[in-house]
């Protein structure tokens, strides 16, 4: 089931590592940080965390999400967790 999953979840882990930073260093900017501030902050959130997979299976077994969806999640998790983070 994971197989078919592979370019959405290379896709959705491409803007985790990549877009989540970048929000985090903009929006940080805005509020007045240096830029350096913004970078190291943005660091620690370029990754999808164990807690989504938690919430991803609460979400599971109340029937709001498919097991489809939550094996996205799930790969999505996996290849985030082992890459390292963009410099």
């Amino acid at each position: 089931m994971l197989g078919a999953q592979v370019v959405p979840a290379i896709i959705l882990s491409l803007f985790v590592l990549i877009g989540n930073p970048l929000i985090v260093m903009i929006i940080l900017g805005l509020m007045g940080y240096r830029k350096r501030t913004g970078f190291l902050a943005g660091l620690t959130v370029a990754q999808i965390s164990e807690f989504s997979l938690i919430l991803g299976a609460l979400s599971l077994s109340l029937g709001h999400i498919d097991t489809d969806t939550m094996g996205l999640v799930t790969l999505a998790g996996l290849i985030t967790i082992s890459a390292p983070p963009p410099t």
